[in-house]
């Protein structure tokens, strides 16, 4: 986020435009970052409640469960997708490189960055039966009953 940030702040120092469309080009790369980050949420809510399911944990045992989990993590992803796709939709007729890149910078600039960091830390993908959803919780259990 700080990155697309500097970069957002280059790209006002460096322009000749004037300042509407530069707002614009603002507004456009922050809310496809939004619904980019939103979206990655809804996955995480999805994988850990595969991870419950997997590790045979009640939910009864959970503090909160939502009443229609599962299924509102997966409306999230289609929904966040489908506005993705179509946040640039204008940009196509008539065509406008500009706004393209306003639009959709931010999926690529995701890819990338999750790409880099799985090479550069080496991570790789956990299955659900392996998750580690324990570590952390008894601090977490603590500062919640203070």
């Amino acid at each position: 986020m700080l990155s697309v940030t500097l970069l957002s702040c280059v790209s006002f120092l460096v322009t000749s435009n004037n300042a509407l469309e530069v707002f614009d080009w603002f507004v456009g790369l922050t809310s496809a970052s939004l619904i980019i980050n939103e979206t990655a949420t809804y996955v995480v809510v999805v994988h850990w409640h595969h991870a419950i399911v997997a590790q045979k944990i009640s939910f009864g045992s959970l503090p909160y469960m939502s009443p229609f989990a599962p299924y509102t993590g997966y409306w999230g992803i289609v929904i966040g997708i489908c506005i993705i796709m179509t946040l640039g939709f204008d940009t196509f007729a008539p065509w406008d490189t500009k706004d393209f890149i306003t639009s959709y910078f931010g999926v690529g600039y995701f890819v990338v960055l999750f790409v880099v960091w799985k090479v550069w830390h080496k991570t790789k993908y956990v299955r659900s039966a392996k998750a580690d959803i324990w570590t952390g919780k008894a601090e977490i259990d603590e500062e919640c009953l203070v």
